[in-house]
């Protein structure tokens, strides 16, 4: 049977501080040219001392539901980025919601990197975990330093 996801809410949070290339420049031997040209990377995101993990996924998810028009209750699963249990068990008491509604396998893989939402999708799906109508957040980070999130409605297209 085809399945069908439409996404309906979308949030992210990136921290102010930003440090350039040219800040590096400052305080190593390196240079703008050097790194661009190995990396791509022009500049990038530094937390504030009250940003965490947790925080600032608690901001993406927020941005998320408020875009799709729901409240944090009508989720029915959370599936993040799979880091570490300590991050996941305070994102799950940050947004108020049970442990149970978080999608955790961690504890079989580690962190898996990139593959980790769509692996707990996978492993989510399998275990009969979603049903057609259901709303779920899926929720990644980079380096801890910025988040985002999308509200899915799942569904196999018919009601």
């Amino acid at each position: 049977m085809a399945r069908y996801t439409q996404i309906t809410g979308w949030g992210k949070y990136l921290p102010q501080k930003i440090l350039t290339n040219q800040d590096l420049e400052r305080l190593v031997n390196t240079s703008d040219a050097w790194i661009v040209s190995r990396t791509g990377i022009r500049e990038r995101r530094i937390a504030a001392a009250d940003e965490t993990a947790s925080s600032m996924a608690v901001r993406a998810a927020g941005d998320a539901l408020e875009v799709a028009g729901l409240e944090m209750s009508d989720i029915e699963l959370v599936v993040p980025h799979q880091a570490n249990i300590r991050i996941l068990k305070s994102a799950a008491k940050a947004l108020e919601l049970p442990p149970e509604k978080f999608f955790i396998n961690v504890d079989r893989y580690g962190n898996t990197s990139a593959a980790s939402v769509p692996i707990a999708l996978c492993e989510a799906v399998e275990e009969g975990q979603l049903k057609d109508g259901d709303h779920l957040v899926l929720v990644g980070f980079g380096g801890g330093l910025s988040w985002a999130a999308m509200v899915l409605e799942w569904g196999t297209g018919k009601r």
